[in-house]
């Protein structure tokens, strides 16, 4: 019988909510249990019917930032979730530092891994739409790809010595030591960051785009590509130029491709028998072609008698086009040019050409 009441006392006391286990009671593990599964079903409702209303409105308004930011939230993985699952219920325990420091060890790397991840997906979010939201996108890939490594690089450091910083490590020596090898890298890779940063340089200032025709340091070439460390042109020979873009940004660059007028200055001259009658008409002459170009601004354009050369009688002629195409102004020109040989001939008025007399004793 004694037997038998000191086994029902210790069952007794095995079910008592007070019976203490590695540190805490029954009561206590309970509560975890309850506050483990009320964790799981507030986050399983706030997924399946708040975050899906989210969504829904999202999809009604004018911008895209919200179903972004929304599908961020819906993109964390499984075992982010399970970490707060655990987390939370088992911080209401009382347990041993060693375990508390695994812990905590754990859901700060978690935590710290999946929001550095979703900042590094906001960086590039709007980097994309100050860079490549343009109709000449192409020209912004190359600084979007630099920047958005910049930002990685900044960000995933920032985040390692955070971590490592509520860890309990000491992070002054490691920073004082990164310092130092940052100096050492910079001063060996200086003519490379210099060209980088050219390149940022050129694309906040743009002195040209791809597509433009420029002119620098006695090239000249169509802008294909611009690199992070070099710009490349074809010229128009055809070959392949490639120029540092620390050397861009320290020329002095001719953009061609943002000119949208156009003057164009040349001479003629005529032989010096030519008769005054002839001379007087040679400006008309001038502008009835001009007339007969349509590229040619009519009201700023003008011919006059300008000088006295040493075979002949020098006219300037002065025009303006309001287009940029190299090619359609040659082809003005070019049509201007056969309009003055055919018109002369007509005229019986002759171009003047290099002489030279010899005199000689008989």
């Amino acid at each position: 019988m004694i037997g038998d009441y000191l086994n029902l006392e210790n069952i007794s006391n095995l079910l008592s909510l007070n019976t203490v286990f590695f540190g805490n009671t029954v009561l206590d593990y309970l509560l975890t249990i309850i506050i483990f599964v009320v964790t799981f079903f507030v986050i399983r409702i706030f997924k399946r019917i708040v975050l899906k209303k989210l969504d829904n409105y999202a999809s009604k308004t004018n911008t895209d930032f919200d179903e972004f930011f929304i599908n961020n939230i819906k993109e964390l993985p499984t075992y982010f979730f399970w970490t707060i699952y655990l987390y939370i219920p088992l911080k209401t325990l009382t347990l041993s530092d060693n375990i508390n420091y695994i812990l905590n060890s754990i859901i700060l790397f978690v935590l710290i891994f999946e929001l550095t991840k979703i900042l590094v997906k906001f960086v590039r979010y709007f980097l994309s739409k100050f860079l490549l939201s343009k109709d000449d996108n192409n020209e912004n890939v190359t600084t979007f790809n630099l920047l958005l490594l910049i930002g990685k690089v900044v960000i995933w450091a920032t985040a390692l010595l955070f971590f490592l910083m509520n860890l309990g490590f000491e992070i002054t020596p490691l920073l004082a030591s990164l310092g130092v090898g940052g100096i050492a890298v910079a001063f060996a890779l200086q003519n490379v960051l210099e060209d980088i940063f050219s390149s940022i340089s050129i694309y906040l200032d743009k002195p040209f785009k791809i597509g433009d025709f420029i002119a620098v340091g006695g090239n000249f070439g169509t802008v294909n590509k611009v690199g992070i460390k070099s710009t490349r042109l074809k010229t128009l020979q055809g070959e392949e130029l490639v120029i540092s873009n620390k050397e861009l940004t320290n020329s002095v660059i001719n953009n061609y491709g943002n000119m949208q007028t156009r003057r164009i200055v040349f001479s003629i001259g005529v032989v010096y028998e030519t008769p005054l009658e002839k001379l007087k008409i040679i400006p008309k002459i001038v502008e009835d072609i001009f007339l007969g170009e349509d590229l040619v601004d009519a009201e700023l354009q003008r011919v006059h008698f300008s000088s006295f050369g040493d075979f002949s009688l020098n006219y300037e002629i002065v025009y303006t086009m309001q287009i940029s195409d190299y090619n359609r102004y040659m082809d003005a020109q070019q049509y201007i040019n056969f309009e003055l040989v055919d018109r002369f001939k007509k005229e019986l008025i002759e171009f003047a050409y290099p002489t030279q007399v010899i005199y000689s004793k008989k």
